[in-house]
């Protein structure tokens, strides 16, 4: 039962981290992978624990054979989390790995469908490692280099600023992942490996948080530890009832085992997606008042926003290099207004004065509609005067760049892009977009303009009456 408990406590904790990040922003590619990474590690956890209580050798084996190899995804997609932390970063090297990522999931995946069907990698009939094991060594030795490598380029960058956290992304989980393969389990203790590993994935999902929190310029401390103490309340309210009667009645069983897992993966996945959850049911029972729905949602929206706005960062002191990021991310976050909610510049002078103006209470939406506005004219101002509505010479390029993808919604790169609402103007951009500028282009041609962006921002505050910031009153 103790190393059972382990399990648990591990698989709830890796759990609601990977939920947590995910719950997060589930655009941002980052957060996706680590998240993921946390996730299939919490399975091969409830996987490992229930092939131990399986009922037979046909299931224990089914089991096995999906739990073993799987051992290797955690590892997989926290390097891919950390190439995606690099991804904007000049080097050839972290550009080359973030663009390997398709491939190198898809070797995985097909590395782990022939593992789980096949000796080759593990012997399930004789409980040890395959003939082609070392090529599980092969493959992922060398990602722990490279993400290594990053590290050091990074620290001899001329960029100070990023949090130690990422040095602990990058060594610790990587420790991790190759750790659970190379470990004798004869030599270590699997309680105290499983102890050791869930202490890991603290520090590996936490230094997420703060590295997502530090980017977006949001709180973490209020909104981490609330979805914490609400997820495990209600995981230990109902999975403790589960484990007091495997304790004092039906023992550990296949089935108890299953349905402890079970109800705490529900517990603690209502508990993060509780706000889409809510709007679902909301429609169902107040579908009648679109009104009464929509006024709901909003209350919601800003409850959450709340808890992740950084009240403490004073805008007037910011550096042009922060001013630059926090811009960037709002246009990032241009049709999102409850991430837009969350960016520090809602809290700009020129914010406040516009809706004091107009006599609009500074709430936390109203400020992000207000931001989301000045953005648009700001993105105006960069269009060629007197050359008409549209246009793709090069002196469109900044307002096209910021135009069409944020403020139109295009998506001049995807092939999901539905096009048929797009009128002749904008398909004539998107041709452009897709047939003469490369990705890449358009990625530093959008770096620019919101540098433009910026220092018309700046403009305006200075021409403002009023120069000092006014923090919004909540009551």
């Amino acid at each position: 039962m103790a190393l059972l408990t382990l399990q648990v406590i591990s698989y709830g904790f890796a759990l609601w981290l990977g939920l947590y990040l995910l719950s997060r922003d589930f655009r941002n590619v980052n957060l996706r992978y680590a998240s993921f990474g946390l996730i299939s590690y919490a399975l091969v956890l409830a996987g490992d624990a229930l092939r131990t209580y399986a009922p037979g050798d046909i299931t224990h084996d089914i089991l096995t054979r999906l739990t073993l190899p799987a051992i290797a995804f955690p590892a997989v997609f926290w390097f891919l989390s950390l190439t995606r932390l690099f991804a904007d970063d000049e080097r050839p090297l972290a550009q080359r790995l973030y663009q390997s990522a398709n491939p190198l999931l898809i070797g995985f995946a097909a590395l782990y469908i022939l593992s789980a069907t096949t000796n080759i990698f593990f012997d399930f009939d004789n409980g040890k490692t395959g003939s082609g094991y070392w090529l599980y060594l092969i493959l992922l030795v060398p990602l722990l280099g490279l993400a290594l490598g990053l590290l050091v380029q990074r620290w001899q960058s001329e960029e100070k600023r990023q949090p130690i956290g990422l040095i602990l992304l990058a060594t610790l989980f990587f420790g991790l992942g190759i750790g659970i393969i190379l470990v004798p389990l004869e030599i270590v203790a699997r309680e105290w490996l499983i102890l050791a590993i869930g202490l890991d994935l603290l520090v590996f999902g936490y230094a997420v948080a703060i590295l997502d929190a530090f980017e977006q310029g949001e709180s973490l401390q209020r909104h981490f530890v609330r979805a914490f103490d609400i997820s495990l309340f209600t995981t230990v309210v109902f999975g403790g009832q589960v484990g007091l009667v495997m304790s004092f009645g039906a023992g550990a069983t296949f089935g108890m085992v299953a349905l402890l897992f079970s109800i705490i993966t529900a517990a603690i996945a209502m508990q993060m997606f509780y706000a889409p959850f809510a709007r679902v049911m909301d429609n169902l029972a107040f579908g009648g008042s679109a009104s009464l729905t929509a006024e709901r949602n909003s209350l919601r929206t800003e409850a959450e926003v709340l808890a992740r706005v950084n009240n403490t960062l004073d805008i007037s002191r910011i550096s042009q290099d922060e001013f630059v990021r926090l811009t960037r991310r709002a246009l990032r976050d241009f049709g999102n207004l409850p991430r837009l909610a969350t960016n520090p510049l809602t809290r700009l002078p020129l914010v406040l004065e516009r809706l004091k103006e107009r006599e609009i209470p500074p709430n936390t939406l109203e400020r992000a509609a207000e931001l989301k506005e000045i953005l648009t004219e700001s993105i105006a101002s960069l269009k060629p005067r007197d050359q008409g509505d549209l246009g793709t010479s090069d002196e469109w390029r900044h307002y096209n760049s910021l135009y069409y993808p944020y403020v139109v919604g295009l998506r001049p790169y995807s092939r999901r892009t539905d096009n048929d609402f797009l009128s002749d103007g904008e398909k004539e951009v998107l041709d452009w977009f897709m047939v003469q500028v490369p990705e890449r282009t358009m990625y530093n041609w959008q770096k620019a303009a919101a540098e433009l962006v910026v220092q018309d921002l700046q403009e305006r505050m200075v021409q403002s009456p009023s120069r000092e910031p006014v923090s919004p009153t909540y009551k």
